[in-house]
């Protein structure tokens, strides 16, 4: 960044060029600056991205879950309901069965009563 005022005078005192040094300085800003907007911009592209993907992996394994829960659900109550109309009916004619035979008893009773 030191310039001799002469070629031919080695003990003379440096100059400074205060322009080229600040545009020098300016230009390697800016570089820097752009370069980590760019860097910024990249990151915040693949954040969004990469949420983007992380939500849709999330809600089709949500979907799936609910599938296959739903579909267990319903094998589940179908087997419970074939289960308990099977138990309900066999009641219903254990109770009617009784019910015959308390009406034969109490008709008995009567006809042993006259």
């Amino acid at each position: 960044a030191c310039r001799s005022k002469t070629a031919t005078d080695p003990e003379a005192a440096c100059i400074w060029d205060c322009n080229r040094e600040l545009r020098a300085l300016r230009d390697a800003s800016a570089r820097s600056r752009t370069e980590e907007a760019t860097s910024l911009r990249r990151s915040a592209e693949e954040l969004e991205r990469s949420a983007l993907r992380r939500h849709t992996e999330e809600a089709l394994a949500l979907e799936n879950f609910l599938a296959g829960f739903h579909e267990a659900m319903e094998l589940r109550l179908e087997r419970h309901h074939a289960q308990y109309s099977g138990r309900l009916d066999a009641l219903e004619d254990r109770l009617q069965a009784d019910a015959q035979r308390v009406e034969r008893l109490r008709s008995d009773v009567i006809a042993e009563a006259r």
